[in-house]
């Protein structure tokens, strides 16, 4: 333990555990959306590791100060381990997979819509 009881490495909530938890989910929402439509949609490929890399930045410092903005389950659970506080075990664990499945659901929706709608044209579309 350093001075003053802080932990070196711990993630330490500056505000409520709810308002972390929303923090955590949009934050893991913004990654998981520019890796989906850039890295694996295959839209600017040339550009997805600067565009992970810099959305990666912004969410550390955006969410850095507020959450510790750890991106990491092992980042954020060891220190709880070494320290015996899993107090906002919850917040780390559920916030990046509630974050992740939204941004996956809004990635995948609008391409089977539009599938469906081709496949709708081709099959109105009179045969030659």
């Amino acid at each position: 333990m350093l001075a003053h009881d802080l932990a070196l490495g711990n993630t330490t909530l500056t505000i409520t555990p709810w308002a972390g938890f929303v923090i955590e989910a949009i934050l893991a929402f913004f990654l998981c959306t520019v890796v989906l439509s850039t890295a694996i949609a295959g839209r600017d490929r040339n550009f997805a590791p600067l565009a992970i890399g810099m959305t990666l930045t912004l969410n550390i410092i955006m969410g850095g100060p507020l959450t510790g903005a750890p991106f990491n389950l092992a980042r954020a659970l060891r220190p709880m381990v070494v320290t015996g506080n899993f107090n906002d075990a919850w917040l780390y664990l559920i916030a990046p997979i509630v974050g992740a499945v939204i941004a996956a659901i809004l990635h995948a929706v609008p391409d089977r819509l539009m599938q469906g709608r081709i496949a709708a044209t081709a099959s109105r579309m009179p045969a030659e």
